[in-house]
């Protein structure tokens, strides 16, 4: 469940920096990387408190780890470009 929850992070950070952030600024190399993390962590931190309250504690993301899923979602976003993975349209 963790690693789904990681997924759809590392798409929605992806998504928001790529189609938001992007087409206004001038964000590349380690902007981009800063960009990806930084909204990666705004993110999570909304989703994990949206999850935890919706099911009364039942499942927390990460539960063991305070800053893992942090950069788990910001830097293989920033890689995917970088490393020309191909993503069909």
């Amino acid at each position: 469940m963790d690693l789904a929850f990681a997924a759809v992070m590392a798409v929605a950070t992806w998504f928001v920096v790529t189609r938001f952030v992007m087409p206004h600024l001038l964000v590349f190399g380690r902007r981009k990387l800063s960009a990806m993390i930084l909204v990666g962590s705004v993110l999570v931190w909304i989703a994990e408190a949206s999850v935890v309250s919706v099911t009364n504690g039942a499942f927390q993301p990460w539960r063991g780890s305070v800053l893992g899923m942090r950069p788990t979602t910001g830097c293989p976003c920033s890689e995917r470009r970088r490393r020309s993975i191909a993503v069909r349209k």
